[in-house]
């Protein structure tokens, strides 16, 4: 009887002890478990309130005006003056000449007895100046009333221009007719040579 006793008193402080010991470390459980809870919750309130504050600002974007094309504008390029040798006689002395512009172009149709000017307009592309003894003489062809010699109306300095004009009439005859003239310095030297040539009809 006394054993049993005994053992049943031991049997009850050792409940005692280990409920005693249990009961602290559920309690310890307990208070972690809330911390997290309490550690969570204020992580999901501050996210939130993060969240609320860095929202993304929308870009606004500007509509970007419409470019018209301006229209074209074009600009007249002046002609730039070019100088074609004409043939001549004394390419390798100073006395030179290149053609610039001519009036009436070849083979320009006129009516039989029409009076018109053949106009060269020639520089001096020589070293030596030409005076007014140089003239334009007829070499050959129809001469279509021409005047031969007919001297330079004035000096033309090397590197200068002048106008060579010749009153001409064309023929009475229907047809196709050309005038050889050539420009004769006053030693009678041959500077270059032109022509005209038209249609009577």
């Amino acid at each position: 009887m006394n054993n049993t006793k005994t053992n049943l008193l031991l049997i009850l402080i050792l409940s005692v002890i280990f409920s005693g010991c249990n009961f602290p470390i559920a309690k310890e459980e307990s208070v972690n478990e809330q911390k997290d809870i309490a550690v969570a919750t204020s992580v999901a309130q501050t996210l939130t309130v993060l969240e609320n504050q860095i929202k993304p600002t929308p870009i606004q974007i500007e509509e970007v005006p419409t470019i018209t094309a301006m229209p074209t504008l074009e600009i007249p390029v002046p002609t730039q003056l070019t100088v074609a040798p004409v043939s001549s006689y004394n390419q390798k002395g100073c006395l030179v000449a290149s053609s610039i512009n001519e009036t009436i172009p070849d083979d320009t149709i006129f009516d039989p007895g029409t009076s018109f000017d053949k106009t060269w307009t020639v520089i001096n592309s020589g070293t030596c100046d030409w005076t007014t003894n140089f003239q334009l003489v007829y070499l050959s062809g129809d001469q279509m009333g021409g005047v031969s010699p007919t001297f330079l109306s004035s000096n033309v300095p090397s590197g200068n221009i002048i106008d060579l004009t010749l009153p001409l009439i064309a023929p009475a005859k229907a047809g196709t007719y050309r005038s050889d003239w050539a420009l004769q310095a006053e030693d009678g030297t041959m500077v270059a040579y032109f022509w005209v040539q038209i249609i009577c009809d």
